[in-house]
């Protein structure tokens, strides 16, 4: 009888392993992609557009690249659309790999009641012949499904001179319905950069003990922090070019407005990795009050929890002693309430909160 010694073991060992490992790479080719599902539509309505179908597209915004996306009748649809009334359709999806599923996709016909919301629209800060990124940060939602055309009228800017120029952003929905927001481009001979910024910034959270903190602890530091007249004092005033050089003004000034307070609180934001999103609200017609404030994500990003913040001094404009720092939308609304020239815009394109409440407004 052939005896094995310890060699011969470890040899067939290692020949089995390495069987295993080779099958481990080739199971991922072996499996069937997912083919999603498409997504239940609602499409808006007009007395125009009675005959304005989805494409098949429509029913998958977000399309893995390389795949595709067919109506498996050359008639998805019947010639006249009814108000109220879902209809049903078939859909040939065909992976990035050539395998096909049919989906049933369905579509639900309502009143188009509201115009596009544009989110993220803020001041733009850029130095003598830089190329300005107009929609970066940008976002246009709708109460209904389907296409919506985003312009920005940049006609009156001149990247080559230094000053201050106006922009205005128009979105439209597939209906024709129109939303315009306002904004202005500073053009500067010189910009502030975040180097710069970080340099002054970083003493401080340091110093304030900021880093290791819970994201909610954080925020709290942050806004006590930006929020003390000894550090910020409010005089009304700043040079809204952009959040960078408005946070290295209040380092360097110690004195502002609400975008002063809402850009240094974004610098914290930004420096500790603390998820946040842009709010600005324009003046009403004839009024000169505008305003800018946050959100911020206390949670992570697969799981986000939002929240609003806002570190100017609100409690002096409406004499109660409020921190505004982790507010819900049901504090939000009352805050509009309170002062709806400041906080009257409309907030629907951005996230829901949080419901646990960690600051008292009522």
């Amino acid at each position: 009888m052939r005896k094995y010694n310890a060699r011969h073991t470890l040899l067939a060992l290692s020949a089995l392993l390495a069987f295993v490992g080779a099958l481990l790479l080739l199971l991922p080719a072996c499996r069937r992609e997912a083919i999603p599902e498409p997504k239940v539509l609602k499409w808006g309505f007009d007395k125009d557009h009675k005959d304005d179908w989805p494409t098949a597209e429509d029913f998958y915004p977000d399309l893995a690249e390389g795949a595709s996306v067919t109506f498996a009748s050359d008639n998805p649809f019947p010639e006249t659309m009814s108000l109220f009334k879902s209809y049903e359709t078939e859909l040939i999806y065909r992976t990035a790999s050539g395998r096909t599923a049919r989906k049933t996709a369905t579509m639900e016909v309502a009143i188009d009641k509201e115009p596009p919301v544009i989110s993220g629209v803020r001041v733009i800060a850029v130095s003598v012949g830089e190329a300005v990124a107009y929609r970066d940060g940008v976002t246009v939602t709708d109460d209904c499904d389907g296409p919506i055309k985003l312009e920005v009228d940049d006609s009156q800017v001149d990247i080559d001179t230094v000053g201050e120029y106006p922009i205005t952003y128009i979105a439209t929905d597939r209906i024709g319905r129109e939303t315009t927001v306002e904004s202005k481009v500073n053009v500067y001979d010189n910009k502030i950069s975040e180097e710069m910024l970080w340099e002054k910034l970083d003493p401080i959270i340091e110093s304030e003990g900021l880093k290791g903190l819970s994201k909610v602890d954080q925020v709290q530091r942050i806004w006590e922090y930006v929020h003390d007249r000894n550090h910020i004092r409010y005089d009304g005033t700043s040079d809204k070019g952009d959040w960078v050089r408005g946070a290295y003004d209040a380092l360097e000034k110690r004195a502002g407005d609400c975008f002063t307070y809402y850009s240094l609180s974004k610098a914290f934001f930004t420096r500790l990795g603390i998820e946040n999103k842009d709010i600005f609200k324009a003046p009403d017609s004839g009024q000169a009050n505008s305003h800018y404030w946050s959100m911020v994500n206390i949670g992570t990003e697969a799981s986000p929890v939002w929240y609003y913040y806002d570190a100017t001094r609100v409690d002096e404009w409406i004499k109660a002693d409020y921190e505004t720092y982790l507010m819900t939308d049901s504090q939000m609304s009352y805050l509009k309430s309170k002062r709806s020239d400041l906080y009257g815009t409309d907030l629907s394109g951005y996230p829901k909160t949080g419901t646990r409440e960690y600051v008292m407004i009522d």
